[in-house]
């Protein structure tokens, strides 16, 4: 599995963001809400979830690569019935 390229999640997560905000902002204004009100909300619901997405992107990023499969046998400690 290839890892992902830096950033990719928070660029999809702002993407998103960008939508549910937009959807915010479209069904308050369908439920008859004012335009202040209605802004105001859609920009909240902008930066919690961009945040969301930023946050996922730095929990991804800051894991290191896994070590393949002979990685991890040459990295294992040996058994006790082995000699030196």
């Amino acid at each position: 599995m290839r890892p992902l390229p830096p950033l990719t999640l928070a660029r999809w997560g702002i993407y998103g963001a960008a939508g549910l905000a937009a959807l915010s902002a479209w069904l308050g204004l369908q439920a008859g809400g004012t335009l202040d009100y209605v802004v105001l909300r859609s920009a909240l619901v902008f930066v919690v979830f961009a945040a969301i997405a930023f946050a996922g992107d730095a929990l991804l990023s800051s894991q290191g690569p896994r070590p393949n499969k002979e990685e991890r046998r040459q990295d294992s400690p040996r058994t006790r019935g082995e000699a030196e």
